[in-house]
């Protein structure tokens, strides 16, 4: 588990790969005996063997290893195993406070060890809270991805600030990277959360209103840490000091170097997200494989990855999006097979929350948490990268979240709702 696009053809550590890959499949193996998959699961499971089909065929015509499709789709065949997981999981409410009690733990562990990575090693893109990395993507998705649990938990369960300053701490983890773009996706996904669970809540929109603002003059308690990234994170040879009468015209010349980025191009190369994206959707129009890919794994070659997460025969050195690896490695369909899984996620945890007012709030703001970090999923698979499928998150999360989401609402809500 987090293993990096650019380390993605290296050896594993044997014994993590048992513990965690293995772990999950005998997992699942064992609840084979004692479960029955509804037929409210078949699309789930249908996207899930079309996935994997999908990529051997695309192993077969490009005159690739069928270990390479194995390799290629297990992450995402992993987190539909963890979904049927959670649905066999014996959960209970005492239990769930006990794991929302161990996962905040985790997470204030994360935000301590950021710090101390920022004051012992400066930002450092490969070192991520307690897990270390060559690549930092997840750097900006984990702490976008837990946002939405402090969030949804501060407003369904404890009422008190702290929660939402330790979900704001969250950003430590991204400074220690030195990750810029977390600097705007993470206050717009806070407005935005914080909005939807006044929303879900019918909280008067006057309410609402405060409640923005709030957020807005939290940002600015925030600005301190803002100008200590600024001021530590070489932005493009521009590197200015705090020590060195740092002002803010340095900030300025900071935001036009991350905009400038996303857009940049070396020689006909693009490294920018922007700039990759825009060759992705160019090369559909002359493309001769857009079915079938140039074969899974291919994209992770020496020769032709860039930086890491590039594809040097289509001028991309950097920047490639989870849609992208897979249009790339194999084919469109591919692409559609995700969008479609992404879609009947959000339907399913749609249909869950209208059921709210039957679940307790400790168990609530779970559900909800896991269906913001489904929208961070998509984020990241449209804009960002394909971290999810070295790491597993945030996608092992929201699959496994809501097997349990919906192991719970059938077992305890229907029950209830049947007696009233």
């Amino acid at each position: 588990m987090g293993k990096s696009l650019s380390s993605i053809q290296e050896n594993e550590p044997l014994l993590i790969k048992i513990l965690f890959e293995g772990g999950i499949v005998l997992t699942f193996i064992s609840v084979l005996n004692i479960y029955r998959f509804p037929k409210s699961t078949k699309n789930i499971v249908f996207i899930g063997i079309a996935f994997f089909s999908w990529s051997c065929i695309s192993a077969y015509i490009n005159e690739i290893s069928f270990i390479n499709a194995i390799k290629y789709s297990r992450y995402f065949i992993y987190s539909i195993l963890l979904y049927f997981i959670g649905r066999t999981v014996r959960i209970n409410k005492s239990r769930i406070k006990k794991l929302v009690r161990l996962f905040y733990w985790l997470m204030l562990i994360q935000i301590i060890v950021s710090v101390l990575n920022i004051i012992f090693y400066g930002p450092n893109e490969s070192r991520i809270g307690t897990v270390f990395l060559v690549s930092g993507e997840l750097g900006t998705i984990l702490p976008l991805t837990f946002l939405g649990f402090f969030i949804s938990y501060y407003h369904l369960v404890s009422k008190r600030k702290i929660h939402l300053i330790l979900g704001w701490l969250l950003l430590m983890i991204s400074f220690s990277t030195g990750k810029r773009t977390a600097l705007i996706v993470f206050p717009m996904a806070y407005i935005v959360f914080e909005y939807y669970c006044l929303k879900l809540l019918s909280i008067k929109s006057l309410k609402q209103f405060r409640n923005v603002i709030k957020a807005s003059i939290l940002l600015v308690f925030m600005t301190p840490f803002l100008i200590f990234l600024f001021s530590n994170t070489d932005f493009g040879g521009f590197t200015p000091n705090v020590q060195d009468n740092f002002d803010i015209k340095n900030i300025s010349k900071a935001v036009n170097y991350a905009m400038e980025y996303t857009k940049n191009e070396k020689s006909g190369y693009s490294t920018g997200r922007i700039s990759t994206n825009i060759k992705l959707w160019n090369s559909l129009y002359f493309r001769n494989n857009l079915l079938f890919g140039i074969g899974p794994m291919k994209l992770y070659d020496r020769e032709t990855r860039g930086y890491g997460s590039g594809f040097t025969k289509y001028n991309i050195l950097y920047g490639i999006p989870g849609w992208g690896r897979d249009y790339i490695s194999l084919g469109l369909p591919s692409v559609f097979l995700m969008f479609w899984f992404i879609y009947i996620l959000h339907k399913r945890y749609r249909k869950i929350l209208r059921l709210k007012k039957n679940i307790p709030n400790i168990i609530l703001s779970i559900i909800l948490g896991c269906y913001f970090a489904l929208f961070i999923f998509l984020f990241d698979y449209l804009f960002y990268s394909s971290v999810t499928f070295v790491s597993g998150i945030p996608l092992f999360i929201i699959t496994l979240g809501l097997g349990i989401s919906e192991n719970y609402t059938y077992n305890f809500v229907k029950y209830r709702r049947a007696n009233m």
